[in-house]
């Protein structure tokens, strides 16, 4: 997985919704809780998650729509959204419908040509930023999704 070139679609995708008439927020990138976007239009916040699967066999499944609309209610959004440019199971979209999940398709080679006057340098991670935000861990204690604890 090249982490470069997904963030830079994160990015692209928020200058998508702005382009769209969203106000935008684009995530950290690392400890996001799976919102890679907050966009707002018309007073309605949407949780807004990026996945460039495109190049690879991975598909949106249910899953992850699922994580989406939890993560919505967790930040206290009134919508949700995901934004694509690969391939989606069929049992995911039935849950996107179920739940008013939208769903936004782009075309990752379009969307670079239309944003290409648009300067990225400043959103790239380098380890320094990275560093100062997991250095705010140090001394607590952290779980991952099956309960085991780790000390950082």
């Amino acid at each position: 997985m090249n982490i470069k070139r997904h963030r830079r679609f994160e990015f692209l995708a928020g200058e998508y919704l702005k382009r769209e008439g969203f106000d935008i927020e684009v995530t950290q990138g690392v400890a996001d809780w799976g919102v890679d976007v907050f966009a707002e239009k018309d007073g309605i916040k949407y949780a807004v998650q990026v996945k460039m699967y495109g190049d690879c066999k991975t598909k949106i499944n249910r899953r992850m729509m699922m994580e989406l609309y939890g993560v919505m209610h967790y930040f206290d959004c009134q919508g949700a959204m995901m934004i694509f440019n690969g391939q989606m199971m069929p049992d995911a979209v039935k849950v996107a419908e179920k739940l008013d999940i939208q769903l936004v398709y782009i075309d990752q080679h379009q969307l670079d040509e239309s944003c290409s006057e648009i300067d990225l340098s400043e959103t790239e991670q380098t380890f320094d930023t990275v560093w100062n935000d997991i250095s705010t861990l140090a001394g607590k204690t952290i779980a991952n999704s099956r309960g085991t604890a780790y000390q950082i």
